[in-house]
């Protein structure tokens, strides 16, 4: 819920309960919607409070109890968050009437399938008549029929287009933005990808998108929530980097790092899970000589 009010509000709020020592006890998660930070006439502080409205309702919460989770608006950077859905809201407008408009098109259009002309002018019984027998043999399961006429008939097929090329072409890339305005591949988009693709794909969004978030948050509870509980800072949060490892990469760093004696083979091996050898603690072999050929007490 903090990630979703931040991404939709660009504001997440939490508010801390203390027990009679001042440790916190619980936190809640208020509906950013409803917070609004305060700040008193003439108070030298940024946030004096933050009001909590429900209906008719107003609560008034101090800043000490409240923890307020942001991403940065340029046009207010001390209490306001700006998100990423208003970022690219217009893009979003814009898909969400495209698709209205799709809907209204398809249950309103009003165009027939097929124009009916005898060669002669017949009367409207007659026209009725017709109609109804042409829809009851073609109608449902009856395409593929025939239809003998009783008189000369001129059948005009109307094949009518429920999408405008240039609209497709703009909401693609209008898809394009909202997934740039969020950090989001498109190759997690389209069919039109492989492996390959979407595992360069995965690696970018976890490197530009989750870890700086994960960053973010962590520096805001290092900042306002780690140290209630450890005063002189010593205790932090700090997440494990998300960005998938590389197997070969790994692999090929592991074995320089044995090779040049950065790290024993037991030491390699304990970074695996794998327990150690009786053999493994020493020197690799690679380095018993030095670049001249000479072992290191110059014996040769």
């Amino acid at each position: 819920m903090t990630t979703l009010y931040q991404e939709v509000l660009g504001s997440a709020y939490w508010y801390l309960t203390f027990d009679a020592l001042g440790v916190p006890t619980e936190i809640w998660i208020l509906p950013a919607q409803n917070v609004t930070p305060r700040r008193e006439d003439g108070s030298p502080n940024i946030v004096d409070y933050y009001e909590y409205r429900v209906g008719a309702g107003v609560e008034r919460f101090s800043s000490d109890h409240v923890i307020h989770f942001r991403y940065p608006d340029p046009r207010d950077p001390y209490n306001s968050g700006l998100s990423p859905l208003r970022a690219c809201f217009e893009e979003v407008s814009l898909i969400s009437d495209y698709a209205a408009f799709k809907q209204a098109k398809f249950q309103n259009r009003a165009i027939p399938d097929a124009i009916v002309s005898p060669d002669e002018v017949i009367g409207e019984e007659e026209r009725d008549r017709l109609e109804e027998q042409w829809n009851r043999k073609f109608r449902k399961g009856g395409a593929g029929r025939i239809l003998v006429g009783e008189t000369g008939l001129k059948v005009q097929l109307l094949t009518q287009s429920m999408g405008d090329v240039a609209a497709m072409a703009e909401m693609g890339k209008t898809k394009e933005d909202v997934a740039n305005a969020f950090h989001v591949p498109l190759a997690f988009l389209t069919t039109q990808t492989n492996l390959s693709n979407l595992q360069a794909a995965e690696h970018q969004h976890m490197t530009k998108a989750i870890g700086p978030r994960l960053q973010r948050r962590d520096e805001k509870l290092n900042e306002q929530l780690i140290p209630i509980y450890d005063p002189t800072r010593r205790l932090f949060l700090a997440s494990e980097d998300p960005t998938p490892a590389d197997p070969e990469q790994t692999w090929e760093t592991l074995r320089i790092n044995m090779e040049f004696g950065i790290v024993t083979i037991n030491e390699a091996r304990d970074a695996q899970g794998l327990p150690p050898v009786s053999w493994g603690d020493g020197q690799p072999a690679t380095m018993q000589k030095n670049p001249a050929g000479q072992s290191p007490t110059g014996s040769g």
